[in-house]
């Protein structure tokens, strides 16, 4: 596990900027370890994560549930809830989605609208990045915040997403 572990923390050190990652060691305890990388340079598995192709949002929040944007195959997802139980998905598949990227003062914000509910997937450095949940007369229902950083992908989700 440790050294599933290991290279995808050293990828996404070097996806944020952050860091310098150090060639693998070798010698007779310790392998070489080296992450599968697909061809568009995204961790090829994402354990830890409701996406089964390439994150585009991502975090932990409460209760050791998960808040996800993936990018399964150019279709985009919003899937919430602990690994191996996902409580809500958006879109069904027969359903056009309704994805809004907005631009606001340091950071970005995904909203939609899922079961009548106004949905909002931030990374918001000031305030706190996460899952909002507001019903239609604006009050909030919940408010999943993450569990330190996210790991984001909004140059690719804003690709992603429908025009």
């Amino acid at each position: 596990m440790l050294k599933r572990l290991l290279p995808l923390a050293a990828v996404l050190m070097l996806a944020c900027g952050g860091g310098e990652v150090s060639e693998p060691t070798t010698g007779p305890d310790v392998e070489p370890v080296t992450p599968d990388i697909d061809p568009a340079g995204m961790v090829a598995d994402n354990p830890g994560s409701h996406c089964e192709k390439e994150i585009l949002f991502h975090c932990e929040v409460e209760d050791g549930k998960h808040a996800a944007v993936c990018n399964e195959d150019g279709w985009m997802v919003y899937r919430f809830g602990a690994l191996g139980d996902v409580e809500a998905e958006y879109p069904a598949p027969d359903m056009t989605p309704n994805w809004v990227l907005m631009e606001v003062p340091d950071g970005k914000t995904l909203k939609f609208t899922m079961h009548d509910n106004q949905m909002l997937v931030s990374e918001l450095p000031e305030i706190g990045s996460g899952v909002m949940v507001s019903a239609p007369d604006e009050s909030i229902l919940a408010h999943h915040e993450c569990q330190g950083k996210p790991t984001t992908n909004w140059a690719k989700l804003a690709e992603v997403m429908p025009k």
